[in-house]
């Protein structure tokens, strides 16, 4: 049976190896944690603080340290190039769905302010939090909302123009409760 270490090298080596994400579950980073917890507890409980065994201990904590950072590097890389070819996501640890998520929604927005400086020959004075957060037409009524950070947004009434949070944007959209004015 492989130690933590050896299956987060094989997991290192198969991420740079591969074009696709390779399937890692949080369970994994969860066992690497207590891997690492119960290093660092040896390490801190050694009777002798220069003794070879404590110094590889040390090293390994450091190894894990890079080769995990390196890991979610290469991870990160893959996901903003499968969000600019437009690919699907597969094997993603929540994170990088999120991310996923928010760097389609930011760039479909941005297309859109693309799309009014081609029309207006104008280049819109926004930051990337009012691209982020586009100005919607209400056309359906909407309840009041909370959203997963525990923001509240609504009741709206058709009629109503509101500035959406992207997290929201694509359910209101797909429901044809709202219409992207800006």
């Amino acid at each position: 049976m492989s130690t933590v270490y050896e299956r987060l090298i094989e997991l290192w080596r198969e991420e740079k190896s591969r074009a696709e994400l390779v399937g890692l579950k949080t369970d994994f980073i969860n066992e690497l944690k207590e891997y690492a917890i119960n290093l660092r507890r040896q390490i801190r409980l050694a009777a002798e603080r220069q003794s070879i065994n404590t110094q590889l201990r040390e090293r390994e904590l450091q190894a894990i340290s890079y080769v995990l950072g390196d890991l979610l590097s290469i991870r990160m890389r893959k996901v903003t190039e499968m969000v600019l070819r437009g690919d699907r996501l597969s094997g993603a640890l929540p994170m990088e769905r999120e991310l996923y998520t928010m760097m389609s929604r930011v760039l479909k927005n941005y297309t859109r302010v693309i799309d009014g400086v081609v029309s207006n020959f104008e280049v819109p004075n926004i930051s990337l939090s009012e691209v982020s957060s586009p100005t919607v037409l209400i056309i359906e009524r909407i309840p009041l909302v909370v959203d997963k950070y525990g923001r509240r947004f609504g009741p709206y009434l058709p009629g109503d123009v509101a500035k959406i949070p992207l997290d929201l944007l694509d359910a209101f959209e797909s429901k044809g409760l709202v219409k992207v004015i800006s």
